[in-house]
């Protein structure tokens, strides 16, 4: 068991780290997030410079996904083979399913998430 110490206002215990991913920095480079995937499929979303003392504990995740990334600024998209589950700060998960047997990649945007697969590009 790990802890992770956000300065003096906030420690939280962790288990093994499976993913990770920095969010983009567009509009202001101080305030990147730094989103953290344990085994126990449980995400920790805090700031990348962990001195604040901020972080947001979800238990969201389903499944652990082949990887992650951020959809615009606040939010985490989980990619799976079949599917896309976006979590955001004030609002509960939305899926996508996507039809891709030959899979799919995710690039962050500025404002959203583009999605491409071997015969579509989504936004």
């Amino acid at each position: 068991e790990y802890v992770l110490s956000l300065g003096e206002k906030q420690e939280i215990k962790m288990g093994k780290i499976v993913k990770m991913s920095l969010s983009p920095h567009y509009m202001n480079p101080k305030q990147v997030y730094l989103a953290i995937l344990q085994e126990d499929r449980e995400l920790i979303v805090a700031q990348s410079d962990l001195e604040l003392g901020r972080a947001t504990q979800f238990q969201v995740i389903e499944d652990i996904p082949s990887y992650m990334t951020w959809c615009g600024e606040d939010a985490v998209a989980f990619v799976y083979p079949d599917k896309i589950s976006i979590v955001g700060p004030d609002t509960p998960s939305a899926q996508f399913y996507i039809d891709s047997s030959k899979g799919m990649y995710c690039k962050t945007e500025i404002d959203g998430i583009r999605i491409l697969t071997s015969s579509t590009l989504f936004f």
